[in-house]
């Protein structure tokens, strides 16, 4: 009986060995059903490929050589790129509810601890929130009050650039920081070092030195890469670093606010209205939550739009020709005694060609 169970277990140790072997083998391996893609090999599949920074070259080099819609694998993880716009548009806007949620990343959760609602998955928490920012970024918000915030930090940033120009790109980014701070906080960065300025820079690279693609172990693609402990893992050091820093950024933001509420200063504002209970929100926000969903919309717009108009003048200084006809254009519309608004959008046609070539030639 003994020698029964015996060969029993042996038999069940040696099919279990094969199974084993038989997935490591398969692993890494692009499926016949997938898209295009580079050369695998056993386990790492591409993983050996991707670089530790200037993900988007490889990215375009190899949309470049397998076609605009292609896939890579890391370990176990299938990635398919879409570098098409009627691919985009059929799997993404058509059948959205099959594609667009967001990929489980434990960098990102480490990072963000699942309050940042531009990672989260389509939860009802998501809903919320991307509720109550489409509600204040609305068109009748967007060219009622904000219009007057948008055309007021317009004309400083204009100043500062004729008085300033050397440090063009900082006052760009102040003058957005401004305007962003504005909608969500109620505040105004006056200055380059005024905190509603310097705050976006902080947790931008806060978010940038550990999230970028390549720069950390890929747990998710490899699961025995999680056996590593969290005190022999840089990357998730770092992470964590970054989350502290996000915290101190936004609870010191709302501090900043809840002082100014208590001196009986309320302002019009995402989170005075939150706090004051005219924009509600369908879910109760815990302070985390509500501080880091105002955090997430100042991360997606400040930097984004600055760095975008950046883009257009780094073109416009290279291509001076492009440069000269929009001042033609704008000149024939404006004359010297005015600066364009709104209303001029439509006689402008050539100057949103350069703004929509900004976003296209090198997007954020």
């Amino acid at each position: 009986m003994a020698l029964i169970l015996d060969s029993m277990l042996h038999l069940t140790l040696l099919v279990g060995a094969i199974a084993l072997l038989y997935k490591l083998s398969r692993l890494g391996r692009r499926g016949d059903f997938l898209p295009p893609g580079p050369p695998t090999i056993p386990i790492l599949g591409n993983a050996h490929q991707i670089p530790t920074t200037g993900f988007n070259a490889r990215i375009h080099e190899w949309a470049e050589q397998y076609g605009p819609v292609f896939s890579f694998i890391l370990g176990k993880s299938i990635c398919i790129v879409l570098n098409d716009r009627q691919a985009v548009h059929e799997l993404i806007d058509q059948k959205g509810a099959l594609f667009k949620d967001r990929v489980y990343d434990r960098q990102a959760l480490e990072t963000f601890h699942g309050l940042n609602y531009a990672l989260m998955d389509a939860t009802p928490m998501w809903r919320a929130q991307r509720k109550l920012t489409v509600k204040m970024m609305s068109e009748k918000n967007l060219d009622g009050p904000m219009r007057e915030i948008r055309d007021a930090e317009n004309a400083s940033l204009m100043h500062d650039l004729l008085e300033d120009p050397d440090r063009f790109a900082a006052h760009i980014g102040r003058s957005l920081a401004s305007a962003a701070s504005i909608v969500v906080y109620g505040q105004r960065a006056k200055t380059l070092d005024d905190f509603w300025n310097t705050y976006t820079h902080a947790a931008h690279k806060a978010v940038t030195e550990t999230l970028s693609p390549g720069s950390y172990i890929p747990t998710d693609q490899f699961p025995v890469l999680d056996l590593i402990p969290y005190s022999w893992n840089p990357a998730t050091l770092k992470a964590r670093k970054a989350r502290e820093t996000l915290d101190g950024i936004w609870q010191e933001a709302r501090q900043r606010v809840d002082k100014r509420r208590a001196e009986g200063d309320k302002r019009d504002s995402i989170l005075d209205n939150t706090l004051d209970g005219s924009l509600k929100s369908d879910i109760t926000l815990s302070d985390d939550e509500l501080n880091h969903m105002c955090g997430t919309f100042i991360e997606g717009s400040a930097l984004t739009t600055s760095i975008t108009i950046q883009t257009s003048i780094l073109f416009l200084a290279k291509y001076p020709e492009y440069q000269d006809k929009a001042q033609q254009e704008l000149d024939g519309v404006c004359g010297d005694s005015r600066v364009p608004v709104w209303e001029d959008f439509d006689s402008l046609p050539y100057i949103n060609c350069i703004a929509k070539e900004a976003q296209r030639i090198r997007p954020v």
